[in-house]
């Protein structure tokens, strides 16, 4: 096979000895004392790097496929190598910056990692001058002497964001964020404003496969996808996986044809889940002795009744009221609404002034979008196509909240399915006492929702227990 032209750019098939690939090779780098051989993808990405540093790209973004790695970890390294290698000799131009080079990450625990590296003898921690950046913007060293950070122009800082955005006062050179790390976008858009107001040089982004930076950063972007990681493999070969430090792992064996999958996001429907949860989590964290607020409660239950529901809520309503059965979408609804926990105090007083104007909005907004037509319908929908053009003849259990769901669900169907309704032969199936599922297969009969509602046992378990 043809050699592929940009891998021969970025690991030359002649290598230097010098070269420092190379160099590290011959002194053994370990991992907890096991040898750590950095593979073709490995240096393909720190050679693309270095390149992108040496040049007007300010802004790089990494993509990798998701799992647990210390890329951004060895990215570091790498920086701050290469720039004490070109301090102690004197030789080419370094491309990186001027100012200390930064980790940030979310409890990346850099400290921790270098303390289990070494290159021959000598333990990395020690060798490349590890720093840990303080909540005050004062940086601590492994013996736990406190100094400025201006005091260390060419030292390797590492950041907790959960400490926030302290200030060091000083400028930095190159900030390294493992975005990985993050849990959400917010850590995320934190890092990149803690970097503009350190006046970063450049910017080097560690992210999983398919995540876009999302800033008005000019980002030049570098995503190591299938195709690609196939020509490095075919190319240059596969090295033995070593653990997290290195990317040999996704070279080792040729990933196995995943299924198709069909991905479908309702991006509104996510948001206000999102933002109810963040409340209701939030309610669960008020200590007190005092029961929970009426309108509280509500909009726990309403949100149970909502995120469970397959069809239209009006609809199902209106099957709750036919059968009689506990308060419905409804009622809870006007609950919430008219609930504004005045005269409350203490804790419950908080949260009245900080959650929960955010959380009565979000699930009265879900309770409006969900009321005449559910996003989850037409997922439904496509299911039960699917079902019947792959799976003929095998059931297929929908699990609902309540009698009165069931019944609005099949009444739904009925209307969408219309003459085809009758093929799916909906059947009740028993189940335990805490919940119940509908299913359509080749049983016999025809179930009415009157007889499929009767059916059911009501379902106890909530979503927050």
């Amino acid at each position: 096979m043809a050699r592929v032209t940009y891998l021969d750019c970025l690991v030359p098939p002649d290598a230097d000895p010098a070269d420092f690939f190379e160099r590290v090779q011959a002194l053994r780098m370990t991992d907890r004392g096991r040898t750590v051989d950095l593979g073709p993808l490995d240096r393909a990405t720190l050679t693309l790097l270095s390149h992108a540093l040496s040049s007007d790209q300010r802004s790089v973004y990494l993509s990798l496929p998701c799992g647990r790695h210390d890329m951004a970890v060895l990215i570091g390294i790498y920086l701050q190598l290469i720039r004490r290698g070109a301090e102690l000799t004197g030789g080419s131009p370094c491309p990186v910056p001027d100012g200390p080079v930064v980790i940030v990450g979310l409890r990346t625990n850099v400290t921790v990692r270098l303390a289990q590296l070494a290159i021959g003898r000598q333990n990395l921690s020690r060798a490349l001058r590890m720093q840990r950046i303080r909540g005050d913007g004062r940086v601590v060293d492994l013996q736990g002497k406190i100094t400025r950070a201006v005091d260390s122009p060419s030292g390797l800082f590492y950041l907790n964001t959960a400490l926030g955005r302290p200030s060091l006062g000083t400028s930095v050179g190159t900030v390294v964020i493992d975005r990985t790390s993050m849990a959400n976008d917010q850590s995320w858009e934190r890092a990149l404003a803690w970097a503009s107001e350190h006046d970063a040089a450049r910017v080097v982004a560690v992210a999983d496969l398919g995540t876009q930076p999302g800033s008005s950063r000019a980002w030049t972007q570098w995503p190591w996808t299938p195709a690609l990681r196939t020509d490095v493999r075919h190319t240059l070969g596969h090295r033995p996986a070593y653990g997290p430090l290195t990317s040999n792992a996704l070279l080792a064996h040729r990933p196995a044809a995943a299924p198709s999958v069909a991905v479908y996001r309702h991006e509104q429907l996510a948001e206000l889940y999102r933002t109810v949860v963040m409340g209701v989590v939030a309610a669960r964290r008020v200590h007190t002795l005092e029961p929970w607020p009426q309108p509280i409660a509500d909009a726990v239950r309403l949100l149970n009744l909502l995120w469970s529901s397959w069809g239209s809520i009006g609809r199902q309503d209106a099957w709750q009221v036919l059968m009689g059965r506990g308060s419905g979408a409804r009622a809870l609804a006007r609950s919430v609404s008219r609930g504004t926990l005045e005269g409350r105090a203490g804790p419950w007083g908080l949260f009245r002034e900080t959650q929960w104007p955010d959380l009565r909005r979000a699930v009265l907004d879900l309770y409006e979008l969900l009321y005449d037509g559910n996003p989850r319908w037409d997922l439904l929908l496509a299911l039960i196509d699917w079902a019947r053009a792959d799976r003929a003849g095998v059931p297929v259990l929908v699990r609902t909240r309540s009698r009165s769901a069931a019944a609005a669900v099949a009444e739904e169907l009925a209307d969408a399915l219309g003459g085809d309704a009758d093929s799916l032969l909906l059947a009740p199936r028993p189940g335990p006492a805490a919940g119940g599922y509908w299913s359509w297969g080749p049983d016999p009969g025809v179930w009415t929702p009157e007889r499929l509602g009767s059916c059911w046992s009501r379902r106890t378990e909530s979503l927050w227990g």
